[in-house]
């Protein structure tokens, strides 16, 4: 159980490595949610569903994560975003986005969940 352990902190320094402030905990949610897509992609709104999130906190999320950034508040300054989620209109429901990693967060992601494999693969 201790290995366990480990190896998830160790993952969880890696993915909050990536951000130049501590990442909250629905950000990691996200990005694992869509690491675990069979197709790597889903709506913001099936995202909301499973995290739990409301709509401008997920839209807020998907900007921090994404390459355009967030407005945080009217009199505030624009935060960059980190490029490692990208998002389109989708196709079939133009209300609707779509979200899924980029190379760059699909790369993070298995960095990240490498000391999990070596554990269980161990055998711990």
């Amino acid at each position: 159980m201790a290995a366990d352990i480990n190896g998830l902190t160790q993952s969880l320094k890696i993915l909050q490595g990536a951000f130049t402030t501590p990442p909250e905990t629905p950000t990691i949610i996200l990005l694992l949610t869509l690491a675990g897509r069979p197709d790597g992609t889903a709506s913001m709104k099936e995202l909301r569903q499973e995290i739990g999130l409301g709509s401008s906190s997920m839209t807020r999320q998907i900007g921090l994560l994404g390459m355009n950034g967030y407005r945080n508040g009217p009199n505030q300054s624009d935060i960059a975003g980190i490029g490692l989620v990208q998002s389109w209109e989708d196709p079939v429901d133009r209300r609707e986005k779509l979200v899924r990693l980029t190379p760059v967060g699909e790369a993070l992601v298995a960095k990240a969940l490498h000391p999990l494999k070596l554990n269980k693969s161990a055998g711990t």
